[in-house]
C-alpha cells in the first residue's frame, strides 16, 4: 500500500519593511485650548502650534480641543470642561499634551496629571505657574510675561504723576495679570474688575480720576453684551489720561500697546513637544518666558491727548487710526 503524503505548502507574505517602520514611527499629540475658536489670542497659538506640528518630519495623529472657559466661566463649567479633557486623553492615549493658557492647567493639570508619566508642555501661563506646584517631572513651559515696566517707562514721561489704574474684566487672566505688574512695578496698582456694560460706563470715569497711567484690558466676558465697536467708541470718548495694553486687541482703545506674540507662545510649544517625543525629558527642558513683542501706536488718543511719542518709536510702530 502507498502512502501519499499530503505536499506542504508555505507561502511566504513578503511585507515591505517600511510599512511597519511607519506605524511604528506615529505619535500623538493633544492640544488643550482653554478657549474658543475666534478669540484672537488663542487662534494665533493653535495656528502656530499646527503649522509647526504639520512642517515636522514626524508622522503624528494631532487633535485639538477647546475648553471653551472664557465665554463660560462659572466654576462648575470649569470643572465640567476640565473633565472631559481628562476623559479624551484616557481614549486618545496622547504622547505628548500641549496646553494654553491658566485654565487647561488649573482644571487639567493640577486635579488629574501632576506628577504623572504623561508630559505636558504649556503656553500662555499668565506671569507664573508657581501656584500650581508643577514638577519638573512630566511639566514644561512658556510663561506669558507683558511688557508692563517697559511700558510704563515710556509713558511716564507724558502722565502727571505715578498713580497706576487696571482696569479690565473679571477673569483668573486678569487677577494673575494685575499681580505680576504690582510685583514687576514694586509698586500697588489700583483694580477694576469689571462685570457690565453698567460698571464699564460707571467705573471707567472713575478709574482715570484716581490714576495718571491707565492699564486696559480687553474686555472679553463683556463682549457677550456689548459690541467692540462700542467699547472703542465709548472709551476714546472718556479717556483723559495715557492709557497702555499688553494684547493687539488692546491697540484699539489704549495709546500705546507692546503687544506679545501669541505665534511665539505656539511655536516654542509644539517644538518642544516634539523633542519629548524624540526622546528628551520635560525635566531637560527649563521653563522660560516670552521674549517677542510687536508696537502699536494709537493716532486717535495721541492727537486727543496731545501727545507726541519719540520717533524712533512711531517708526517701529504699527500705527493704529
Amino acid at each position: 500500500m502507498k502512502y501519499i503524503l499530503p505536499m506542504l505548502v508555505i507561502v511566504f507574505i513578503f511585507v515591505p519593511l517600511d510599512i511597519y517602520a511607519k506605524s511604528e514611527t506615529i505619535k500623538k499629540v493633544l492640544y488643550v485650548n482653554s478657549y474658543h475658536s475666534g478669540y484672537d489670542w488663542s487662534d494665533d497659538i493653535t495656528k502656530a502650534i499646527k503649522q509647526t506640528i504639520s512642517d515636522s518630519a514626524m508622522k503624528i495623529d494631532f487633535k485639538v480641543i477647546e475648553m471653551n472657559t472664557k465665554l463660560n466661566y462659572s466654576e462648575k463649567f470649569k470643572i465640567k470642561a476640565g473633565l472631559k479633557v481628562k476623559h479624551l486623553i484616557e481614549s486618545f492615549n496622547p504622547d505628548v499634551v500641549i496646553v494654553s493658557d491658566d485654565n487647561a492647567a488649573k482644571y487639567v493639570i493640577v486635579p488629574y496629571y501632576l506628577n504623572s508619566s504623561l508630559p505636558f508642555v504649556f503656553c500662555g501661563i499668565n506671569g507664573s505657574a508657581k501656584l500650581y506646584n508643577f514638577s519638573n517631572k512630566n511639566v514644561t513651559g512658556m510663561l506669558e510675561v507683558t511688557f508692563v515696566p517697559q511700558l510704563i517707562e515710556v509713558i511716564k514721561k507724558y502722565s502727571k504723576g505715578n498713580r497706576i489704574v487696571y482696569f479690565n474684566d473679571d477673569t483668573l487672566s486678569s487677577y494673575k495679570h494685575v499681580l505680576t505688574f504690582e510685583e514687576k512695578l514694586n509698586t500697588k496698582v489700583k483694580k477694576y474688575f469689571i462685570t457690565s456694560k453698567k460698571e464699564l460706563e460707571k467705573y471707567f470715569v472713575v478709574a482715570q480720576k484716581e490714576a495718571d497711567i491707565l492699564i486696559l484690558g480687553t474686555f472679553p466676558k463683556l463682549r457677550a453684551s456689548i459690541t467692540k465697536e462700542y467699547l472703542k467708541e465709548y472709551i476714546l470718548k472718556h479717556t483723559i489720561i495715557p492709557s497702555i495694553s499688553t494684547v493687539k486687541a488692546g491697540s484699539e482703545i489704549a495709546l500705546l500697546t507692546f503687544a506679545n506674540k501669541p505665534e511665539e507662545q505656539g511655536q516654542w510649544a509644539a517644538n518642544t513637544a516634539l523633542d519629548i517625543l524624540k526622546g528628551k525629558k520635560t525635566s531637560e527642558t527649563k521653563v522660560v518666558e516670552n521674549k517677542k513683542a510687536e508696537i502699536y501706536i494709537n493716532v486717535m488718543l495721541m492727537k486727543k491727548l496731545k501727545i507726541v511719542l519719540p520717533l524712533a518709536l512711531l517708526e517701529n510702530a504699527n500705527i493704529v487710526e
